[in-house]
């Protein structure tokens, strides 16, 4: 499992396994509210139908703001690529700072719901706009991880000192930024499809048009489950590569062929450190270009 773990950037992992908790809580405690046994006392199931409906709607706010951790963590990699890496080289530092605050945060927003301190409204039009802005924050990192990567390329022919941490951000950038426009597509449709459906069943009373959009919002967790993991697979090679060599299935991923020793052939020079880093970004270059 650890080499799976070292797909994305430890920080990136960390933020895509608390998408992945929130989705978990939302549906664990959404189950044991509907599936709740008849054979229970009248006592219990009432304590625990209100615990699992608190714990639903944690779940479910956590869900509408889960691009936050994201879009920081980002910004941040594509803004101080060098810090950045220095900064979370041992330990996800940021990737665990961001995932406390949004549980925390989250709590507070529900906190101050139930409490009546702000209506549905209000927390409707604030994740719309947040939803809106995230868009347009990562329809721009493509861009700007492709503007650094290409900067870092200008850097490395000019003979200026570029480390090693640096290039391996820069290139972690360009990765992710086209890998997640996709992810965050999904969330944020679904997003939206779940506030689209709170905000109608506001304006319409009939009991009928109520129930369905009751539903479809219900059921915006699971869709979004299923969509992130087709399309993080779809989108991600490497990812795809290792989770059918967990399968045992590696000797169908990659074929390699060991050429047999001869001791005739004349051992090739050593590379110079600056021939191995213009093959590193020749490489990189020929792959997104």
């Amino acid at each position: 499992m650890a080499p799976m773990l070292q797909i994305f950037h430890p920080n990136l992992t960390v933020l895509l396994l608390n998408i992945a908790a929130s989705l978990f809580v939302a549906l664990v405690s959404r189950t044991v509210m509907l599936f709740m046994g008849a054979g229970v006392k009248v006592q219990i199931r009432t304590a625990v139908y209100y615990w699992a409906d608190k714990i639903s709607d944690l779940g479910i706010c956590a869900m509408a703001f889960n691009l936050i951790p994201l879009v920081i963590e980002r910004v941040a990699a594509s803004v101080m690529s060098c810090f950045y890496e220095k900064f979370s080289a041992r330990s996800p530092y940021l990737g665990f700072a961001l995932s406390f605050l949004h549980w925390a945060l989250c709590g507070a927003l529900i906190f101050s719901y139930h409490k009546g301190y702000f209506t549905i409204i209000t927390l409707l039009v604030v994740v719309c706009a947040f939803y809106l802005i995230a868009l347009l924050i990562f329809c721009l990192l493509p861009i700007i991880a492709r503007s650094g990567y290409e900067r870092g390329l200008r850097r490395l022919y000019a003979g200026d000192g570029h480390s090693l941490t640096e290039r391996y951000q820069l290139s972690e950038n360009l990765r992710c930024a086209y890998m997640l426009n996709r992810v965050i597509f999904v969330i944020s449709a679904s997003a939206l499809l779940a506030t689209a459906c709170i905000a109608v069943r506001l304006l319409f009373k009939d009991k009928a048009v109520s129930q369905l959009l009751l539903r479809i919002y219900y059921l915006t967790p699971p869709i979004q489950a299923a969509l992130m993991t087709i399309v993080t697979f779809h989108a991600s090679r490497k990812l795809r590569s290792e989770f059918i060599r967990l399968l045992h299935c590696h000797e169908n991923v990659f074929s390699c062929t060991v050429e047999p020793y001869n001791s005739t052939k004349r051992i090739p020079r050593r590379m110079t450190a600056e021939e191995e880093r213009r093959i590193y970004f020749s490489g990189y270059n020929k792959a997104w270009n």
